[in-house]
């Protein structure tokens, strides 16, 4: 049998109390140590989902998706990502607990039926996701919700969750890392990475001003368009969401 992987202990230099998760990938070593795709989890892990479910289900949903930002930008093939955001609305619900606003659409049916117990039908593509917080200054300060006419244009079954949260475990693509490395003003995963990535998806113009179309163009394509590692500003992201299942811990696929 196969010797167990050993896990590499790293200590970055720049490594503080504040720095943010994405921060946190940007630095050399991490960098350095990330050779190939990837999983993040939360150190307060507590999932009902089982590991290997999880990764079947990406490996055949979001590795399998070709058009990761909805159009001909990225055309070289290269794999989504996936994530679990649950149901925070249960019976021993907690009280005061965070939440996400999150939205959603259905991904392309399959032509076979899932398996018995499969993650499959709970998969979704991300679309939108801002913490509720996050949301709450943006309806004070835009005295409402303001939705763009392109998410409703390309999506018109856009389906938008306001008790389901953030686990904080992905399963990424390696090419995440460079697109986090090109942009400095990317500082959390769930806030920004998963919110541009899902925005970009749908809004025209976006992805090139993150850089995504050179990050997925595939080795050896002429690139047109420059990479801007200078994402808009902060105003809350707009991003990627997908449809969780009701109980504690839903995969959704920010493709």
């Amino acid at each position: 049998s196969l010797p167990y992987p050993r896990p590499n202990l790293l200590a970055p230099k720049d490594l503080d109390n504040n720095t943010g998760t994405a921060e946190l990938l940007r630095l050399p070593e991490l960098q350095e140590a990330v050779k190939s795709d990837f999983l993040v989890l939360p150190c307060d892990l507590v999932c009902e989902l089982s590991a290997d479910k999880l990764l079947q289900a990406w490996m055949v949903r979001s590795a399998s998706l070709d058009d990761l930002l909805g159009g001909d930008a990225g055309q070289g093939r290269r794999s989504g990502g996936l994530g679990v955001w649950y149901e925070t609305r249960t019976p021993t619900r907690i009280k005061g607990e965070e939440t996400d606003f999150v939205a959603n659409v259905p991904l392309p049916p399959s032509a076979d039926l899932p398996a018995k117990g499969s993650l499959f039908p709970h998969i979704s593509k991300l679309v939108y996701s801002i913490p509720t917080d996050s949301l709450k200054d943006l309806l004070e300060d835009k005295k409402g919700f303001p939705i763009r006419h392109a998410l409703i244009r390309q999506h018109p079954r856009v389906r938008m969750l306001t008790t389901h949260r953030d686990a904080h475990l992905y399963i990424f693509p390696h090419w995440v890392m460079q697109f986090i490395k090109e942009n400095d003003r990317l500082e959390s995963i769930g806030e920004d990475v998963i919110g541009w990535w899902a925005k970009a998806g749908w809004q025209k113009g976006l992805s090139a001003k993150l850089g995504l179309d050179g990050v997925l163009r595939g080795p050896g394509e002429d690139s047109d368009s420059e990479h801007a590692a200078e994402p808009p500003t902060k105003d809350g992201p707009q991003g990627q969401t997908s449809q969780p299942p009701s109980k504690p811990g839903s995969p959704s696929s920010p493709s």
